[in-house]
């Protein structure tokens, strides 16, 4: 029996310190009986969430199909990549604490996602009519989407604070996917595929029945072997991705004890928090940039001319293609100018914050080829006679590698938060401004000549273009005040651009291979698309309290 008192005194001191470490929160007591604090996390919850995703793949290819360009079937295609997205939707659980320090539950979520692997056109083996085989770039593309996923999750975690939970959490994991493959006689499959997920997070409960988290995901689904509609072959798909989200929740009271951590009724007059501050700040972020689908289009026009001055031959051929990029994870400074107001005789505020990120982030693809399709009209014959003859050619432009990258982000937000005793939430929206540049590097023309191909543009060209793009951004964060002067701010910011084109222009002049001619032309391109970034910002901050400035006399 005194073991028993000692062990529940000892127990009470381990709480009273725990709370202590928490300020603005208090712990009910019940008949003269301390209650656990440890059952603020037992019952069901609900919530939303949104997040990044990235690393999507389709493995293990082998594919023949006819090869629109050259006349023969392609063969041993894989399509890789590690492309990316955003994904948001939401989530349920139930969690129940087994002691002071853990807690085990289960949660289901369902995810909307606009996830695309990188695709490209993949090299393969060309067999040719005549029965050579020769390894040269086959025209097919590959990938995969995730238009939508979702996961039934066990979670088991630890509370070293009673208000913080860290958790590792693991389970069943289903999506549709998606299998493009491209060329003239394109096929996308869809189907639901199962698999697995895993990862972990942290959650802070930050006022009674509220609390916020960080998640990461890592999900397998494999696939089938299907044959498709044109490929004379079949492909096995696993597909895989990792998702970095943020969400909040709500806690209900159903299936668990009364709530024993509130908030201090008398916050305003106890917290640190000043009444109106202007603050400055620097920092860094961890950050996701996603490049959306890149469209690259490419022309070429032709003047062939012989050594007396006269037009031999006029053409035109041009085609698009998409680009799909990786996304890009990297390590960037901020810094922060903030403004916040707080209504009068409430804990609730506004504010606006003017953020600037230097995220230095590119993404390039090598070895795009551009397909070309025209026609080329001949005006002289082999006896320089008048001649007017149209014939239709297939051509191939060979771009060495194609780089997008964002260099500067600036975002503001106004926003509207409470306040607590050493900090405030907030949620805020916004415009965005960003600097984007697009390089086309080493791009060069081929034709086909009686099925081997021909050097049209002789030196390969290189296209640049940077411009700054208007999009639009959210945020969330939390911030804590060390003292009234300092605080830190953390918080997760999303900007999407809105979609823009560049245009290029480049011209040649190069000697006709077999013929005493030379071909003088222009070559236009354009590229098009959008990006998005997703940071996890954290800096220090120190506020001017301009209600005590107000108030000096002085």
């Amino acid at each position: 029996m005194k073991k028993a008192i000692v062990c529940a005194a000892k127990f009470h001191v381990v709480l009273a310190i725990g709370s202590a470490c928490v300020p603005g929160l208090s712990f009910a007591q019940s008949a003269g009986t301390p209650s656990v604090p440890y059952p603020i996390w037992t019952g069901f919850y609900a919530g939303v969430n949104i997040g990044a995703g990235w690393g999507a793949d389709a493995r293990n290819g082998n594919i023949w199909r006819p090869d629109g360009l050259n006349g023969g079937v392609t063969n041993s295609l894989t399509a890789l990549g590690a492309g990316g997205g955003v994904s948001g939707g939401g989530q349920i659980g139930y969690n129940y604490a087994l002691s002071p320090l853990a807690v085990i539950g289960a949660e289901a979520d369902f995810q909307g996602a606009s996830l695309l692997s990188g695709s490209g056109l993949s090299p393969g083996y060309l067999q040719n009519s005549n029965g050579a085989v020769s390894y040269v770039p086959g025209w097919l593309g590959g990938g995969v989407s995730l238009h939508w996923f979702g996961t039934a999750r066990a979670r088991v975690g630890v509370t070293p604070l009673p208000t913080l939970l860290l958790y590792g959490t693991g389970g069943f994991a289903y999506a549709e996917v998606e299998n493009a493959y491209g060329g003239a006689l394109s096929n996308q499959v869809s189907a639901v595929r199962t698999g697995w997920t895993a990862g972990g997070g942290v959650e802070w409960m930050f006022m009674p029945n509220w609390s916020v988290k960080a998640e990461y995901l890592y999900t397998d689904v494999s696939g089938d072997s299907s044959a498709y509609n044109g490929v004379y072959g079949s492909v096995s798909n696993r597909t895989r991705w990792n998702t970095l989200r943020t969400g909040v929740n709500y806690h209900f009271d159903w299936g668990a004890p009364s709530a024993v951590a509130r908030v201090d009724a008398d916050i305003a007059s106890t917290s640190i928090v000043p009444k109106s501050a202007l603050s400055i700040g620097v920092g860094g972020n961890l950050n996701v940039t996603t490049f959306e689908q890149q469209n690259l289009y490419w022309a070429g026009t032709s003047n062939n001319i012989d050594r007396l001055g006269r037009l031999f031959g006029y053409g035109f051929a041009g085609w698009n293609t998409g680009v799909n990029l990786t996304p890009q994870v990297a390590i960037a400074p901020i810094g922060q100018i903030s403004y916040f107001n707080r209504f009068e005789g409430t804990n609730w505020l506004w504010g606006t914050k003017f953020s600037y990120t230097y995220l230095d982030s590119k993404s390039s693809r090598s070895n795009v080829l551009i397909p070309q399709f025209g026609a080329f009209n001949v005006t002289l014959d082999g006896q320089n006679n008048n001649f007017d003859k149209e014939f239709n050619f297939f051509g191939t432009g060979y771009l060495q590698s194609y780089q997008a990258s964002i260099n500067h982000q600036l975002v503001l937000t106004p926003f509207i938060g409470r306040a607590f005793s050493n900090g405030f939430i907030y949620l805020g929206a916004g415009p965005s401004l960003s600097h984007i540049r697009t390089n086309l590097n080493n791009l060069t023309g081929f034709r086909n000549s009686q099925g081997a191909p021909i050097n049209q543009t002789a030196l390969p060209a290189n296209y640049q273009n940077s411009h700054w793009v208007w999009g639009a951004a959210a945020t969330a964060g939390v911030t804590y005040f060390l003292t009234p002067s300092w605080f830190v701010d953390f918080n997760y910011t999303f900007s999407q651009t809105r979609g823009t084109t560049s245009y290029y222009l480049a011209w040649y002049a190069a000697p006709v291979p077999g013929f005493d001619v030379t071909s003088i032309g222009y070559t236009p391109a354009s590229t098009s698309g959008a990006l998005n970034t997703q940071s996890f910002n954290a800096s220090l901050n120190f506020a001017f309290d301009l209600n005590a400035a107000s108030a000096d006399p002085h």
